[in-house]
């Protein structure tokens, strides 16, 4: 296990580094710059049909018009990887990032600009040891 801390950048590119075709992005809030960066990352390093990506969000009224959750963000997703699944879940606080079986990142960064890059972040990688 290994502390992690702002910026949470890196530490969500490493999750595209991990080599998983499975992905699951539990986050609350989502922007464009970072939902598409890390697509962009899997797909670079991925065939479009191997990937399989669940993202799990809140996608309230009250958070797409107050701009906390950007609906370009998933369709930036949708365009990139065409079989990704979302889901919503009403009131959603966890943030959890996990490649296949290999990487879990638990904290408190959103996937956003701000939790990726201008936020004080913490949290930690689980790495399957073998």
């Amino acid at each position: 296990m290994e502390l992690l801390h702002s910026p949470f950048e890196p530490h969500f590119r490493r999750l595209a580094e991990a080599g998983e075709t499975r992905y699951l992005i539990c986050s609350p809030y989502l922007s464009r710059g970072p939902v598409s960066s890390l697509a962009e990352e899997l797909v670079s390093r991925h065939s479009r049909e191997t990937l399989a990506i669940r993202v799990v969000t809140d996608l309230s009224a009250w958070n797409l018009l107050g701009g906390s959750t950007d609906i370009a963000a998933l369709t930036a997703l949708t365009e990139l990887v065409p079989s990704a699944e979302v889901v919503y879940v009403p009131r959603l606080h966890a943030k959890v990032y996990i490649a296949g079986e290999s990487l879990a990142v638990v904290g408190s960064a959103n996937l956003t600009e701000l939790g990726s890059r201008g936020n004080l972040e913490y949290g930690v990688a689980i790495r399957d040891p073998d």
